[in-house]
């Protein structure tokens, strides 16, 4: 049986979808009473880092993160305190008005206070990237345009996600994803030109663009010939790495399934090499995970039972 035979469609759509976190309270005085807290905490911040600067004691860098978060931002923080979550939930409210309205330009700054707000939640970096990559680049004119906000996408998972939360199986597959379906798929019209940009971006970055080689020989010696400059050898890359910190089945599920649709695309392309390990990496998934059928019926299918690493 073909492994292409397996490769199901790639959706995006209700990806993330986002559903209001915070009810009622919200409603009337509660928006008003939060929002004047937010400007106070915001004025008071900006008034204390100035001053924590004059005395020579390094600001609101010095107190959070270890002078990676703006002073304003970990000041407010600390002024907010308990209403911090309060603050995180009307914002997370707001996003879901914004993105049932398709105002993404205003979710994407919306999504950066979250993100500030909430700094080692994968939840608001994946879903932030996402905004970015989609929804923000289908409303660019023009494939360069367009390619900047995939980019900026890519970027924000890979460089502040994976620095603020690091040890993510969320993150590790959201961008997988992102180089499975958004850059290395076939549904957008700018798809090849995003190939062409990352190949070019792989290049520059030298014989292994990713940050950790040794994972990226590890992938190579499972699936030989695997090209850095494609962006399914991305993603590969990008949800082996993540393995190692899927916690729960359904995490370790997905990325597996990130990185055997991947390898079934290199296969329908002419990377007929490819097809044994494909086929081998998915009767390993299957033992891995006797509990789910449609694995153990896509091994059953590839020929041979479920069988170890």
């Amino acid at each position: 049986m073909e492994v292409t035979a397996f490769c199901k469609p790639l959706q995006s759509k209700g990806r993330h979808d986002v559903k209001a976190r915070a009810k009622g309270f919200w409603a009337g005085a509660g928006w008003v009473a939060l929002g004047a807290l937010l400007a106070w905490g915001a004025a008071w911040a900006r008034g204390a880092a100035r001053e924590g600067e004059e005395r020579g004691g390094g600001g609101a860098a010095a107190v959070e993160s270890g002078g990676a978060m703006p002073a304003d931002v970990a000041f407010t923080m600390i002024a907010l305190g308990g209403f911090r979550g309060l603050a995180a939930d009307w914002l997370w409210s707001r996003a879901s008005d914004l993105q049932d309205e398709g105002n993404y330009f205003e979710l994407a700054q919306l999504s950066e206070w979250i993100a500030r707000l909430q700094p080692h939640s994968p939840g608001i970096r994946a879903y932030h990237a996402w905004n970015l990559a989609y929804n923000l680049s289908a409303m660019a004119e023009g494939p360069e345009a367009k390619w900047r906000w995939v980019r900026e996408g890519v970027r924000l998972l890979e460089e502040e996600g994976m620095r603020e939360c690091p040890g993510s199986a969320v993150l590790h597959r959201e961008l997988a994803w992102l180089f499975l379906h958004k850059i290395g798929g076939g549904d957008d019209e700018a798809g090849g030109y995003y190939r062409e940009r990352w190949a070019e971006e792989a290049a520059r970055r030298g014989a292994c663009p990713f940050p950790d080689e040794a994972a990226w020989r590890e992938v190579c010696g499972r699936f030989p010939g695997l090209e850095p400059e494609d962006a399914r050898s991305a993603a590969i890359y990008w949800a082996w790495t993540g393995l190692p910190f899927a916690k729960k089945r359904g995490e370790d599920v997905a990325l597996r399934r990130e990185i055997y649709q991947s390898l079934f695309l290199l296969v329908a392309e002419g990377r007929r090499e490819l097809a044994g390990p494909a086929a081998a990496f998915v009767r390993d998934a299957a033992a891995r995970h006797p509990e789910n059928p449609a694995l153990r019926q896509v091994a059953e299918r590839l020929g041979g039972g479920a069988g170890g690493r």
